[in-house]
């Protein structure tokens, strides 16, 4: 389909698997580029954005998966069978895991059997993993303990009266 295929040459665009380097060996203006032109074309496919959020997300490509978000793509996509948030813990990708939750990515997605939920994946991950989903030191589920930082709204609301995670 248009859509896995636009999703496969963004992600080839991103660096494909996991490198930082594209896989088409695009400078980083050229990605910026191709996303551009990716999102004109297919500006009013809801289907074919929800794609790309994946990829953005796994490759940390902070300015495209915020322009996503912004554009009210949904933070839970799923795309190769895996939500974006799993995608971007597993790839270990703090910043996009942060971003996803400010959007309120949830949680409680599962990805396929190995993966276990968003949550499992999530705090499974590098330590630097864990201070894009913790609240401030002293907090709880962020400011006042109220559930507004990104894991507390991610849950659905206030942590209660946990102090630990």
């Amino acid at each position: 389909s248009d859509t896995a295929f636009v999703a496969a040459v963004w992600r080839a665009a991103l660096g494909g698997g996991g490198g930082s380097i594209s896989a088409f060996g695009l400078q980083p203006h050229q990605v910026e580029e191709t996303f551009k032109a990716i999102l004109a074309r297919f500006s009013s496919d809801a289907k074919t954005l929800a794609a790309l959020v994946g990829p953005s997300a796994e490759q940390g490509h902070g300015s495209s998966l915020r322009l996503l978000l912004e554009r009210k793509v949904d933070p839970n996509a799923i795309e190769s069978r895996r939500p974006a948030l799993i995608a971007a813990a597993v790839a270990a990708q703090p910043q996009s895991v942060q971003l996803l939750l400010e959007f309120r990515a949830s949680l409680r997605l599962r990805g396929p059997p190995d993966d276990g939920p968003a949550l499992h994946a999530a705090l499974g991950r590098a330590a630097s993993l864990s201070e894009a989903l913790l609240p401030p030191q002293g907090t709880v589920g962020g400011a006042g303990g109220r559930g507004d930082g990104p894991l507390g709204g991610a849950l659905g609301g206030p942590l209660g009266a946990h102090s630990t995670i």
